[in-house]
């Protein structure tokens, strides 16, 4: 306790009042900074984006975009303006949901040697299967 106090007065003997320690231990106290509102929760932040080409049913591929939240379990396909959300729940079942429409069970399957559909939904690229 007594070396404390030495440690303390040392700065006021050799600067006097004018003590830049003086000045520290006599400031006023701030109030911690205010914590700021929250914004509301928006859509989930994909962990991975990858560039593919899709096909919606029989148009022209064009680029799209796989935003991953959970590699095999959650993935949404961007395809121009759609946004298509797709969820399997590692038994074997695959639901879609898009813009408008509700949840739907759909069936995945290999088209050409690269394309992996969801009825009618195609892409091709460098999928993450697992």
């Amino acid at each position: 306790m007594l070396v404390l106090l030495l440690a303390m007065a040392w700065p006021i003997a050799i600067y006097g009042s004018q003590s830049p320690l003086r000045s520290t231990l006599t400031a006023p106290i701030e109030a911690p900074p205010t914590r700021q509102a929250q914004a509301e929760p928006g859509p989930p932040m994909p962990n991975l984006t990858i560039p593919l080409e899709c096909r919606l049913g029989k148009g022209a591929w064009q680029p799209c975009q796989m935003e991953v939240l959970a590699i095999g379990q959650h993935w949404f396909l961007v395809v121009g303006s759609r946004r298509l959300e797709f969820r399997h729940d590692g038994r074997g079942s695959l639901t879609m949901h898009g813009s408008g429409e509700g949840w739907r069970p759909v069936n995945s399957r290999w088209e050409q040697p690269q394309d992996l559909c969801w009825d009618g939904i195609c892409a091709r690229g460098a999928i993450p299967l697992d």
